[in-house]
């Protein structure tokens, strides 16, 4: 596991999101609120430690997950096959690679909100002002290379690619936030959507990867 380039989520995470929740329990819309709400039965529900990618994968030549900087997103698979293809990524026995789920990403993008990289009005309601998105003032209106932007303390695509994850309940897929051909006030960084077709790919749909202890 190149750990380069994932982000260690554990105990004192946790508990710096716990203690800006407490500091920032009201809301101020519909999209804060659907947020708060979330990050709540995440701290509920996620006890242990994980790692959480940083940038967005790529496959190589034979189809096999790599992280590497400065690469093109230029492979597709279909948004249903993630889950199985997160987990070809890593696996030592004592930990593997699965796709994330809905509450292990926006946990990470709540310990960012509590670090000071992102504003909650940019995560939830208008993420325009920074990132790919098609209305964002430096957009390529392109899908662009891994690692290219950094927005919110990481390179993570925000704003490039759609992040695919699993539901908290494991049995479906969460579309998260938008890429370079939605906009950033119709598809903050924060909003997800849950989808009954998932048998169609595009490259700026991409998964987001963890590491746990098996």
């Amino acid at each position: 596991m190149n750990q380069r380039y994932f982000f260690h989520m554990g105990k004192k995470e946790r508990k710096k999101v716990r203690e800006w929740l407490e500091k920032n329990e009201e809301a101020y819309s519909d999209n804060q609120q659907d947020f708060l709400r979330t990050v709540r039965w995440a701290l509920k529900a996620i006890k242990y430690e994980y790692f959480i990618a940083t940038i967005e994968p790529v496959f190589d030549d034979d189809y096999n997950l790599v992280y590497k900087p400065g690469e093109e997103i230029v492979r597709k698979i279909k948004v249903a096959r993630w889950p199985a293809v997160a987990k070809t990524y890593f696996d030592d026995g004592e930990w593997h690679s699965e796709l994330a789920t809905l509450y292990e990403l926006m946990l990470w993008y709540a310990y960012r909100v509590a670090e000071g990289y992102w504003a909650i009005e940019y995560v939830c309601d208008d993420s325009s002002a920074l990132g790919n998105f098609e209305d964002s003032p430096t957009s390529s209106h392109e899908i662009e290379s891994t690692n290219s932007r950094v927005i919110g303390g990481f390179a993570d695509g925000v704003g490039n690619t759609t992040k695919v994850v699993m539901s908290p309940a494991f049995k479906s897929i969460a579309l998260v936030g938008g890429s370079y051909k939605s906009c950033g006030k119709n598809h903050p960084v924060a909003m997800y959507r849950f989808e009954e077709n998932y048998n169609f790919s595009a490259r700026h749909f991409v998964g987001v990867v963890v590491i746990k202890k098996s």
